[in-house]
């Protein structure tokens, strides 16, 4: 059975708690405040996430955006640590070929390229975002707009990782 990311299987069982759920009459014991409950996600026409959809209050919608910004990055950086291993592997396996023939260089080529692309993500992460977040003009909405882009871009280099590690293997 394949494994499945953790961030998979939380938006799994938020949607399977949100549809069990909806189909419940309340109880008498009242409700329960924003703060304290599951980020709301739905999926939209396309199938993608819609996050933190149910959370009313400006404040507990901008947690929300935090909080699975964080798990975003969180899982953004497991796999690096993957990819890391992966090009150090890669690396070691191609510089086997030819060992004499090699500079320094070409023996940690991956691991270099992978390296100087995080730094440049990172930068770009904390650039853009602050861009984004500057559209409020330092209103209400500057934090979200922030954590929004922070989750996106944790998303997208999550992918791009994944991404560059299907190339790496298959070239092994």
């Amino acid at each position: 059975m394949p494994k499945c990311p953790a961030s998979v299987v939380q938006l799994g069982q938020m949607i399977i708690a949100t549809s069990l759920l909806a189909s419940c009459a309340p109880d008498d014991a009242g409700p329960v405040a924003a703060e304290t409950s599951a980020p709301a996600v739905t999926v939209t026409s396309s199938g993608e996430p819609e996050d933190c959809v149910d959370v009313t209050s400006n404040a507990a919608y901008t947690e929300c955006f935090r909080q699975l910004a964080i798990s975003a990055r969180a899982e953004a950086d497991a796999e690096m640590a993957k990819a890391r291993k992966m090009v150090v592997a890669a690396d070691e396996e191609y510089s086997r070929y030819a060992p004499d023939s090699l500079t320094a260089d070409d023996k940690t080529q991956l691991a270099r390229h992978l390296a100087r692309s995080q730094e440049n993500w990172l930068r770009y992460a904390d650039g853009q975002c602050e861009l984004e977040a500057t559209a409020a003009r330092g209103g209400s909405g500057t934090d979200t707009l922030r954590q929004k882009c922070l989750l996106r871009l944790a998303r997208l280099r999550l992918a791009e990782l994944r991404h560059a590690e299907a190339l790496i293997d298959g070239n092994r």
